[in-house]
């Protein structure tokens, strides 16, 4: 079994209970489509893949681009893909945390208003939001095991 990105995209879009009306000219793009390959999916995409996919869709939806360092797909199912959306109307900035010390994730770690942003982390990590007057907008830690996601929100108010 193969996996294009139609398929894929196909796939995240059942999974996420959206009907879908693939149209095809060519019988081998009709047996692409084909339910059964498009469910064959399902023990490929882990939620860390799930939540990669939908990142990464949100952004070509949007038309953002990702960051350069963005990370997704780039490893293996060892790390857990941290989703950090942000509902506040001014962008924050993620931070990661260790020990007494916080530093500023890869990319920047700027969510804008209104948008999602993943870090790959590993169970434990631990994050600061921060809005763009500095103050603090929430502390998050990662409870996913790894190929995991976690999913984390960042408020309109604390």
């Amino acid at each position: 079994q193969y996996y294009t990105v139609p398929r894929i995209v196909l796939s995240y879009l059942v999974r996420h209970k959206i009907c879908v009306l693939p149209h095809a000219y060519k019988a081998e793009h009709l047996a692409d489509d084909a339910p059964e390959w498009v469910g064959g999916l399902a023990n490929f995409l882990t939620e860390r893949r799930v939540n990669e996919i939908g990142t990464a869709l949100r952004a070509l939806l949007s038309e953002e681009d990702l960051p350069e360092d963005h990370g997704l797909g780039m490893d293996e199912e060892t790390g857990v893909a941290a989703v950090f959306h942000n509902m506040l109307v001014e962008e924050v900035h993620i931070h990661r945390v260790d020990g007494d010390e916080d530093s500023s994730v890869g990319g920047g770690g700027v969510v804008k208003s209104g948008a999602s942003y993943v870090v790959i982390a590993t169970k434990g990590d631990k994050f600061t939001a921060y809005g763009a007057d500095g103050q603090k907008r929430g502390d998050y830690m990662v409870t996913a095991d790894a190929g995991g996601a976690n999913d984390f929100t960042i408020p309109t108010a604390m």
